[in-house]
């Protein structure tokens, strides 16, 4: 505490001087100079935030805000057993993204970061023909679209410039199955309730206030590695989603 009343008192003696010194800065005496309280204000609450963190502050923390749009592709491996004549056929669709990251830097040594982030990963998958069937009786294509409660558990490497920086982050991730639309109507597959995978984000942020930032990022997932379904046509199922997104940093 005591430090904190001489870090405070010495900011407003430096403020006071420098004020004093610039007052007859200008073009003539007419004219002074002095120095911008806001200026001020926004250097004494990024000091403060920076002296606390290095005088036994043991967690400093802020929050990213994301909205953005993502785009899921899938693997589908087929059963051996299956008398189906190829291999199954998928194609990538879109879907909205929304997230909530909280990031923590403990001890000034390490970071990390957890939240939600709610995805839809949606695409198309076409079954192969059944063995002896012409092309106009192949099974029609199905469109998968599952929305995931992802929890992430991430390491950050933040890199500061200032006004601006920019963070990498990755680890593993649990995501909690809300919704289900996988049709029923030609062989294929139902997504399981829990999807196990990795993630790996790079963003950059833009300081627009003392604690309020704008970020802008991008963030791939590769999802399934507990194998997203099976069945009797079906061996493994896995997803890979490239996710774009903007919104906000609050800091705390």
């Amino acid at each position: 505490m005591k430090k904190y009343f001489v870090f405070l008192i010495l900011g407003s003696l430096i403020f006071s001087i420098t004020g004093f010194a610039n007052a007859g800065v200008g073009d003539d005496d007419k004219n002074p100079k002095p120095v911008p309280y806001s200026k001020f204000l926004k250097d004494y609450k990024i000091a403060k935030k920076e002296f606390d963190r290095k005088s036994g502050k043991l967690i400093d923390f802020y929050m990213d805000l994301q909205l953005g749009y993502g785009v899921t592709g899938a693997s589908v491996t087929k059963n051996s057993t299956s008398r189906a004549t190829g291999d199954y056929d998928t194609r990538s669709k879109g879907g909205m993204v929304l997230g909530a990251l909280v990031f923590f830097n403990l001890f000034d040594k390490m970071s990390l970061s957890s939240g939600l982030s709610l995805t839809n990963k949606k695409f198309e998958m076409i079954p192969p023909a059944p063995t002896g069937t012409t092309g106009t009786n192949n099974p029609v294509s199905n469109v998968l679209s599952n929305n995931f409660l992802n929890i992430p558990l991430n390491i950050n490497v933040p890199l500061d410039f200032g006004d601006w920086g920019i963070t990498f982050n990755g680890g593993p991730y649990l995501g909690i199955n809300t919704s289900k639309n996988d049709p029923n109507n030609s062989p294929g597959v139902q997504t399981k309730n829990f999807d196990f995978g990795l993630n790996g984000t790079i963003s950059g942020n833009y300081k627009i206030a003392p604690l309020l930032s704008v970020i802008l990022g991008y963030r791939f997932e590769y999802g399934g590695l507990n194998n997203l379904g099976s069945s009797e046509f079906v061996d493994k199922f896995t997803t890979h989603s490239s996710n774009f997104f903007t919104g906000l940093r609050v800091g705390f």
